[in-house]
């Protein structure tokens, strides 16, 4: 059977917002990205969920903000994280707030852990002890092949987090991180900053990214020479004259904005507009129009029943 496929004018809108909100304790994570989250609702009108892997910390704040609350408690593994963000979508959540995306990689079920418990199921198996030099040498040649399923999972994860019709913001751990070096025959121990705890697949799918040190009190940090908090910190173009100090709602809306073309769309108006069209050709102008503007594939669908249900209408009258 042969595939058809959709086909419009290209125009940026109702592109989903992955933000990471990456630092330590005392940066201001979870309270920057309820702000945001609240901006991000102006435009996107529709709740704020906020996935709590933090024995509900987050529930501090619901004096402040209006959002729903989901516990999650251990296993942390990539898939049960997307079995929660799918439960979040399909009950309606406009913008999911993660708080902590770390646990998906560290935590009890998480990546590490996953790959640990492999590693370990092998070497029972084969009767090693693992301090023994026989078991040192098994366990090296075990720890690529344990990462496979656990990656694999991540990737199943994150490709479908991009797929959702909807924004998140992640809020990541963040470690002082150092390296050794060699310089002119000396080990020497570098200091890389503050390293994001998560896996390499988030940071690449993120819309932006930002530095929150302690007590930076919501203020991140765009600029850095130290290696490991490059990869915290991404901040495009388009926002750079928005991302300016204090993360704060105007900010969350503005980058809404941005994501759905400037204009926020109103289906129950649009629909209004075709109900009142008098002659087929009029209504051929006006679906012309709106097939231009990025709806979601549920509202292109609306839109195209009270087409053929106003040219039925018209037909006899003409």
């Amino acid at each position: 059977m042969t595939r058809t496929f959709q086909t419009s004018p290209a125009v940026r809108g109702n592109v989903p917002l992955l933000l990471a909100l990456i630092g330590p304790s005392g940066g201001g994570k979870t309270y920057s990205a309820l702000r945001l989250a609240t901006g991000i609702q102006r435009v996107e009108t529709g709740p704020i969920y906020v996935v709590d892997t933090e024995a509900n910390r987050a529930l501090a704040y619901a004096d402040e903000f209006r959002f729903v609350h989901v516990p999650f408690v251990a296993p942390f593994g990539s898939l049960d994280y997307l079995d929660c963000f799918q439960q979040c979508v399909k009950e309606g959540a406009r913008t999911i707030i993660v708080d902590s995306m770390s646990h998906e990689h560290e935590g009890p079920g998480g990546v590490l852990d996953q790959a640990e418990e492999y590693i370990i199921a092998k070497l029972r198996r084969k009767n090693l002890d693992r301090e023994s030099d026989e078991g040192w040498r098994e366990e090296q040649k075990l720890k690529r092949s344990a990462w496979i399923e656990p990656k694999r999972d991540r990737t199943k994860l994150v490709q479908g987090m991009v797929q959702m019709s909807c924004n998140f913001i992640l809020c990541f751990r963040a470690k002082e991180g150092t390296d050794q070096r060699r310089n002119g025959g000396k080990t020497e121990i570098v200091k890389l900053g503050w390293v994001p705890i998560g896996g390499d697949a988030f940071w690449y799918e993120m819309t932006a990214r930002a530095l929150l040190p302690p007590g930076a009190n919501g203020v991140p940090t765009w600029s850095t020479e130290l290696e490991g908090e490059k990869i915290a910190i991404r901040r495009p173009k388009q926002f750079e004259p928005i991302l300016t100090g204090q993360l704060n709602e105007d900010m969350g809306q503005r980058m809404a904005e941005w994501a759905s073309g400037g204009v926020k769309l109103d289906l129950d108006a649009a629909l209004a507009k075709l109900a009142a069209c008098s002659t087929s050709q009029e209504l051929r102008a006006q679906a012309g129009a709106l097939r231009t503007q990025a709806w979601t594939a549920e509202q292109r669908n609306t839109i195209a029943q009270t087409i053929a249900t106003r040219q039925a209408e018209l037909k006899p009258k003409e």
